[in-house]
């Protein structure tokens, strides 16, 4: 073998081993981000080596599905209704003797119907929640409505998603006639193609009712194309029993964990993140 052949074959050798190193060195990164990303998922040691050899296939882009009809809840979604809500509640239990010094233990009455709240929280028959309800109205007709304003950044939201081409619907168990009030009060109904709210003679009684009238009155022929947006476990519910799916939005009255464990299909913090997630490519 000539010099000539001989320097060839060793630059050819030495180069092997720079693809060999390169190439194991590559393989120590990538097993280490797995055992890395499997440690924070929680996933079993033993499940590592097939999370390992998914890291080297291309992952698929995980994107937002593509929705068509968007339904918002009012209270603790769009308007911190909470002070005349509380205060109203305070004040109809008040007639019945209860004494109430911590306002903020009354949160849970933000959301599901009242009767259900007064049944379940203070446990009053049937005969006496009702009346429990008018009593509240009396109050809350005249003083706590207007005890109310619309989040930050809610108008700029709701336009924003108009724009992107997004058919909006309000679906509240608030009454209808104070659902009215609020909305025109805050100059909301203008976002809306549709207002879904419970009937005022006491029609559409869960969150579900009121999702499924909302969905006939925009048309909704499939469900899948629809979703509900709430701050509550009684939105995330009724959606899904309604047959549709669910965002959490965390402005309102709601945690994570009671949005996680009520199913949503995905929470976020704000308007900011709510557009950025529904902008997402199908």
């Amino acid at each position: 073998m000539t010099a000539t052949a001989r320097v060839a074959r060793m630059a050819s050798d030495q180069m092997t081993v720079f693809f060999f190193i390169c190439f194991i060195y590559y393989m120590m990164c990538a097993a280490w981000q797995t055992k890395e990303a499997a440690l924070t998922a929680n996933i079993s040691q033993n499940a590592i080596p097939n999370c390992f050899f998914s890291y080297l296939r291309k992952p698929k882009r995980q994107t937002m599905k593509r929705y068509r009809y968007l339904l918002f809840d009012l209270d603790g979604t769009l308007t911190d209704s909470a002070p005349g809500i509380l205060r109203s509640a305070a004040y109809a239990l008040q007639h019945f003797g209860i004494r109430v010094d911590d306002l903020d233990t009354l949160y849970p009455f933000v959301g599901p119907p009242l009767e259900d709240s007064f049944m379940e929280f203070y446990h009053f028959s049937e005969e006496d929640a009702l009346r429990a309800v008018d009593i509240y109205h009396e109050r809350y007709e005249r003083k706590g409505v207007y005890e109310n304003a619309p989040f930050d950044g809610v108008h700029e939201c709701l336009d924003t998603l108009r724009g992107m081409g997004f058919r909006l619907a309000l679906a509240t168990s608030k009454p209808q006639d104070m659902t009215d009030v609020v909305i025109d009060h805050f100059g909301l109904r203008r976002h809306f193609d549709f207002i879904g709210a419970r009937a005022n003679d006491g029609g559409l009684r869960t969150k579900a009712d009121v999702i499924v009238h909302t969905l006939k009155g925009l048309g909704v022929d499939d469900r899948g194309m629809a979703v509900m947006i709430g701050d509550r476990k009684y939105d995330i519910i009724g959606a899904k029993e309604a047959g549709i799916d669910s965002i959490g939005i965390l402005l309102g009255y709601g945690s994570r964990e009671e949005l996680t464990a009520a199913g949503a299909g995905s929470i976020v913090d704000g308007y900011d993140s709510l557009v950025r997630l529904l902008g997402q490519p199908a």
